[in-house]
């Protein structure tokens, strides 16, 4: 559809065009017949884009994660050796766990700081071998300031995979959380690398007192030497963990969260995650409903773009059949005003979806189409190929809105935000070396432009 639609960005249809307004101006017939012809291209493109867009999403099969609350004596169903579905927030459980990303590659391009574990999602495949498991890891940075419109430079991706027979997990009888109970890891040993006790990332620096707590920067023990281990250093590790444990219950009895729990001020609350294939037929209303009733709202929004669009031209009076102002503001006033980027048929697509399952925190839909949240930011043109491989990337997943609801950072002032995050990954998810950490690309939507 979008050969049939002038692009006036094309500084030769801008030329033509100037032409035709110079012309206009002195036939009132000819300048009639132009504002029908917008009339007619506007409709005609928000028509043929909207169904387009539902086309896409009706075809598409999309799992839906949803964020649940874990009692804090089961949290140990999210540790590595039971390969969870998925969490939010806490320390990452590491799926390789020899080969983890350095402090350098998790920290901040903004300001450089240690980035928070954000979210993992399982996504092995049992049919290949080099990525039977494999993980989504993302991070983002805690600076509110680093979150910025339209710009995914606070967030970075991993993707890791291992083969069905590996070092450090059982090929045939992976841990059963309801049959196993809570166990120490059987393939754990002492050439695993040490963890920051506050963020669970690689540790390179420990406690000059006691040698045995391990952090990945200064800032993390600063922070930790005021949250608990100032009472505790210099005692054995079962001293320190109760310390931290009467942290989440009351008289030695754990309470029943409603919500997540943070185990310290630096991560985010902790949820286990569950998937839910999208219900489709549920989807088809959206059309049924939007046919019903848009064709007013169409209107009402042609009317003022046309209004806009005599405005613009009594307002940029013709000086020698030529206007005295930059074409671009024809485009920009009547084809993209502000107040219909922001609530655009593709932003009201995206709220009509999500209304359907308000508690969705993410959407999986491997080598499909995402569900964008506005046409007014980044989009996948802007995603390079695999470093490794040179294959070009995928959508993957996204995280949404709800999603910041349960970080409890989804404040009125400045607070990590998003519309949306989009994820890619390699299409041919390639092997990684050692099998361990590959970067993979995010671009983040919001509702507010720029």
């Amino acid at each position: 559809m979008d050969q049939f639609i002038p692009n006036l960005r094309d500084e030769t249809v801008q030329s033509a065009v100037k032409v035709i307004l110079g012309y206009s101006a002195q036939d009132s017939i000819l300048y009639s017949a132009i504002v029908a012809l917008t009339n007619f291209f506007i409709l005609t493109y928000n028509i043929f884009k909207y169904f387009n867009i539902l086309a896409i999403i009706l075809d598409a099969v999309v799992h839906l994660g949803f964020g649940v609350v874990i009692e804090p004596h089961l949290s140990f169903r999210l540790r590595s050796p039971y390969f969870p579905l998925g969490k939010i927030g806490g320390t990452p459980s590491w799926l390789n766990p020899i080969n983890i990303p350095s402090g350098e590659s998790l920290s901040c391009r903004l300001c450089s700081k240690q980035m928070a574990f954000l979210l993992q999602i399982y996504t092995g495949n049992p049919n290949n071998d080099h990525d039977f498991h494999r993980y989504i890891f993302i991070f983002i940075c805690r600076n509110p300031s680093c979150s910025q419109i339209n710009d995914a430079s606070n967030i970075r991706v991993f993707r890791c995979q291992l083969p069905r027979i590996n070092p450090y997990y059982s090929p045939d009888y992976p841990l059963d959380p309801d049959v196993d109970g809570d166990i120490p890891d059987p393939y754990a040993n002492s050439s695993y690398p040490t963890l920051c006790k506050i963020c669970g990332c690689f540790a390179s620096k420990k406690c000059a007192r006691c040698s045995s707590a391990w952090y990945c920067c200064r800032d993390h023990q600063v922070l930790d030497w005021s949250f608990s281990h100032k009472s505790a250093c210099g005692f054995s590790k079962d001293n320190e963990k109760s310390v931290d444990d009467k942290k989440g219950c009351i008289s030695g009895e754990f309470i029943i969260p409603k919500r997540g729990t943070a185990l310290n001020p630096f991560v985010f609350p902790e949820y286990g995650i569950e998937m839910d294939e999208e219900n489709v037929s549920r989807l088809e209303n959206i059309k049924d409903s939007d046919d019903s009733g848009d064709d007013d709202d169409d209107d009402n929004v042609l009317a003022q773009r046309m209004k806009d669009y005599h405005e613009y031209i009594n307002e940029n009076e013709l000086v020698n059949g030529l206007p005295n102002a930059d074409f671009e503001g024809v485009e920009d006033s009547v084809v993209q005003d502000n107040a219909f980027k922001k609530f655009s048929k593709i932003s009201n697509i995206f709220f009509q979806v999500v209304s359907l399952n308000p508690e969705q925190i993410l959407r999986y839909n491997r080598k499909g189409t995402p569900l964008l949240a506005t046409d007014n930011a980044p989009y996948h043109n802007l995603v390079p190929p695999c470093k490794i491989c040179g294959a070009s990337r995928c959508f993957e997943l996204q995280l949404m809105p709800h999603l910041l609801s349960l970080l409890d950072v989804d404040s009125v002032g400045a607070s990590i935000d998003w519309g949306t995050v989009m994820i890619y990954t390699c299409a041919s998810n390639c092997r990684i070396e050692y099998d361990g950490y590959m970067e993979e690309w995010a671009i983040k939507q919001d509702f507010t432009s720029p």
